[in-house]
């Protein structure tokens, strides 16, 4: 099966897990009524496993675009694509030193031709983004950070994810940013073995 449709493939079975989990006496929970329900720690979404959302079933809702990343790197993982996760920061965050800052996961694979597709894994449909210009949710991200699919999968801590972000945005310009993900060098990013 080529690259493209292997892609399409996993973004169809998320597509299916949208609507398994849509139609799951959770799947009308937001994080927050899911947080309540089920009395969990702040952040616990982020600390889930690809494995983690398959088995709960847990509602896209509460997983967010963390969760959607994981899940497709699972996906991949499964049909042999590697894959990356891409990580993004709100810039605005970035520039008023914000004391949190909200980011977006893509993902990245690489075609046959050697190019490097960057997409938004919670399309239903391949997109290509321009991440030297991607917008989310209005306003405008930066590259920050990237991951094999592999470790991301696993990740099961928030503190985990935070030190990806932290290590990312640390020293980088948005110069700098975009051209590691150009250039497909692998940021000074890991994922420490006792928080996986």
């Amino acid at each position: 099966m080529e690259t493209l449709k292997k892609i399409q493939y996993i973004l169809d079975k998320i597509k299916q897990f949208k609507v398994d989990t849509k139609n799951s006496p959770d799947g009308n929970l937001d994080r927050q009524e899911y947080r309540q329900k089920y009395n969990l720690e702040k952040n616990f979404n982020f600390a889930l496993t690809a494995k983690d959302i398959i088995d709960g079933k847990i509602p896209v809702k509460v997983i967010g675009c963390t969760g959607l990343a994981k899940l497709f790197a699972y996906y991949a993982n499964e049909i042999g694509l590697d894959c990356e996760v891409v990580f993004t920061a709100n810039k605005n965050d970035l520039k008023n030193n914000s004391s949190q800052i909200n980011g977006h996961q893509l993902i990245s694979v690489k075609l046959e031709n050697g190019k490097d597709v960057v997409f938004d894994p919670q399309e239903p449909e391949l997109k290509e983004i321009d991440i030297t210009n991607f917008f989310h949710a209005g306003t405008p991200h930066i590259f920050v950070a990237k991951q094999s699919g592999k470790d991301i999968e696993k990740v099961n801590s928030y503190k985990a994810l935070e030190k990806i972000y932290l290590d990312g945005y640390k020293d980088i310009s948005m110069q700098e940013g975009i051209g590691k993900l150009q250039n497909h060098d692998n940021p000074k990013v890991t994922v420490p073995n006792n928080e996986r």
